[in-house]
């Protein structure tokens, strides 16, 4: 699996975990408004109540409104927490978006630089094809009678996990660009390559 396409299912991942989020967050948000509507409803209707003590009773009025500011007093309390739990509602979903944000910004700065990583490699890959362009030469042609020097361990690394990355999809031809060699000048050896093992055996002299 590519860096490319783990980079994608872990965006893919990310995302769908950000937007469950916001979705339980709009809920919550959602029911706040609910409950405060539903609570200004009861301060409205306190408001509008009345004692309906009148005549003779009229002296204990006092004793009617005691209960009704007690009412209106734990109503109004229930509104302001149900006001809190809406801001602290509407302050989660900024934060949500401010992750997003990062999120973001955080894959966009590792997409380039995994990008930039691999043009700085292709680039030093460009650079290294001459020296194991030798290489290649005195290992298919021999009748340059070179003495069978092995090649650089490295180098044989690189051939490898090149084949591995471009063999499946674009063939030996693929390989043999990815890695700068001459297709034209190999062009009778590379449609008899059928195996890693001969890729390397063939061009490096080493299976």
């Amino acid at each position: 699996m590519s860096v490319s396409t783990i980079f994608a299912l872990v965006t893919i991942a990310v995302l769908l975990a950000w937007t469950y989020g916001l979705v339980e967050l709009e809920s919550n948000k959602s029911r706040a408004l609910a409950d405060i509507s539903k609570q200004e409803e009861v301060v409205f209707t306190l408001e509008k109540s009345t004692c309906s003590l009148d005549g003779v009773l009229k002296c204990i009025s006092l004793a009617c409104n005691l209960p009704y500011s007690m009412q209106m007093k734990a109503a109004l309390t229930v509104l302001e927490i149900h006001q809190k739990d809406h801001q602290a509602a509407v302050a989660s979903i900024k934060q949500h978006w401010y992750l997003l944000l990062e999120v973001i910004v955080f894959s966009v700065t590792s997409l380039l630089l995994a990008l930039f990583t691999k043009f700085l490699f292709q680039k030093w890959k460009l650079k290294q094809a001459p020296k194991w362009q030798e290489t290649i030469e005195d290992k298919v042609d021999t009748t340059k009678g070179k003495p069978n020097v092995a090649p650089d361990p490295q180098v044989v690394v690189i051939f490898k996990r090149t084949w591995d990355k471009h063999f499946e999809t674009s063939g030996v031809l693929g390989v043999c660009q990815a890695l700068g060699i001459d297709t034209e000048k190999y062009a009778e050896l590379i449609p008899t390559i059928k195996t890693k093992e001969e890729f390397t055996k063939k061009f490096l002299g080493v299976a």
